[in-house]
């Protein structure tokens, strides 16, 4: 009854929610491209965010829900029911690589101001880069680092992604966890109790396309369908993996191929009126280049 009781009080919540997501999209359109992007990607986090804890199973038993809301990345609201006694100091290495990483994504900014401007879409690409390096891979794992030296048994959102041997495991277990964390129980698990495994990992990719049509292609104004076409290569290349064809390649063969439909057609994710319309000028206003 606790749980009928706190989800019931918490569609509301998530309906308001949405309704001012909507709004944010129709009024946002007058704002600079960058501003715009950044104001669909805050929104949509912030509305996922509350998705994942309103509707956990255990949100009654949360303990700390500020400090999950917005004190952590994650998608997975567990590590916050209790502060472990036994604090994990053992990990600083985790720490170093953190700020190693941080430190490799300040220097590639520093390496992309020093290109002409007839290379801008080398140069986007190398701040995009520069992005992910400082923030997932360095100030969110120190983060992770410090939450789990105070009692919070959370898990960093990237997890050696380059090690990946096949696509299946660097979307499911390697890159950007908080989506799959999120995905999962809303997406993946309804429908393929529903539809089957094959249908659910379509399904699931293709919402993961009209996601990102939102925060790449709407603020852009180009590029409609390009993410939505590279999730789908995602999934087909996922269902692929479960071939016969593919099962009887070489390990290596296999993971070359796999790899390289994950990074290959990544330039119709981020495809250039993106990087033209929203990155460079981002990159202008925080003195990036």
């Amino acid at each position: 009854m606790t749980q009928l009781r706190i989800k019931l009080q918490a569609t509301p919540v998530s309906t308001i929610l949405f309704i001012l997501y909507v709004v944010l999209i129709i009024c946002g359109m007058k704002f600079e491209p960058w501003h715009y992007m950044c104001l669909l990607a805050s929104g949509m986090y912030f509305f996922c965010k509350w998705i994942s804890f309103a509707y956990y199973p255990q949100a009654s038993a949360v303990r700390f829900p500020a400090l999950y809301l917005f004190g952590w990345v994650g998608m997975d609201p567990s590590p916050f029911k209790a502060r472990q006694q036994k604090k994990d100091n053992s990990q600083k290495k985790v720490l170093l690589s953190a700020l190693a990483n941080l430190a490799f994504g300040l220097l590639i900014f520093r390496i992309s101001l020093y290109l002409p401007s007839q290379l801008w879409l080398l140069q986007a690409w190398l701040i995009c880069i520069g992005i992910v390096m400082v923030l997932h891979f360095g100030s969110f794992k120190a983060l992770a680092w410090l939450l789990r030296c105070n009692g919070f048994t959370v898990e960093a959102i990237m997890k050696c992604p380059l090690a990946a041997k096949t696509a299946g495991e660097f979307w499911g277990g390697r890159w950007n966890l908080a989506f799959n964390q999120l995905v999962y129980p809303f997406i993946f698990s309804p429908c393929r109790k529903r539809f089957g495994p094959k249908c659910a990992v379509l399904c699931t990719f293709f919402l993961s396309g009209l996601i990102h049509e939102l925060v790449i292609s709407l603020p852009a104004a180009a590029g409609w369908g390009l993410p939505t076409v590279y999730f789908l290569i995602q999934g087909l290349t996922m269902l692929f993996e479960k071939s016969g064809l593919y099962q009887k390649m070489n390990s290596f063969f296999q993971r070359v191929l796999s790899l390289s439909l994950i990074a290959l057609p990544a330039i119709i994710l981020f495809h250039p009126p993106f990087m033209k319309n929203i990155i460079i000028p981002f990159a202008h206003a925080v003195g990036i280049i």
